[in-house]
């Protein structure tokens, strides 16, 4: 098995990626993102925008990871989280409990179609 690398992008930020003179930038994001030498989840900028796209630690494709994007972050759940607010962190990860909830009850509803 290989490596994975997952990057989330903020749609606001389009028009500068899709900006002809910022494609370079956006696939040199890429490549230092996919080169597996961050400790870290990282953010980069993409013309005058700050932060538009994140890019998570690169991981083996054998290991299982859980990303949680919400209000305009993507960040690791168990893992890699480069969030310190210990509050923010609590809201999050009460969010994802949710979220798992709502999967497994649309899991039984497809069990019970069979």
């Amino acid at each position: 098995m290989g490596y994975m690398t997952t990057i989330t992008f903020l749609n606001d930020s389009y028009s500068n990626i899709e900006n002809k003179k910022n494609q370079d930038q956006v696939i040199e994001n890429i490549l230092d993102a996919m080169s597996n030498t961050h400790d870290k989840s990282k953010t980069y900028p993409i013309g005058n925008f700050g932060n538009p796209m994140t890019a998570m630690k690169t991981h083996h494709a054998d290991e299982y990871m859980l990303y949680f994007c919400y209000a305009n972050m993507t960040t690791g759940i168990g893992f890699d989280s480069t969030i310190h607010d210990l509050d923010l962190r609590k809201r999050n990860l009460k969010m994802v409990k949710q979220l798992i909830k709502i999967e497994q009850e649309e899991i039984k509803k497809l069990e019970e179609k069979k």
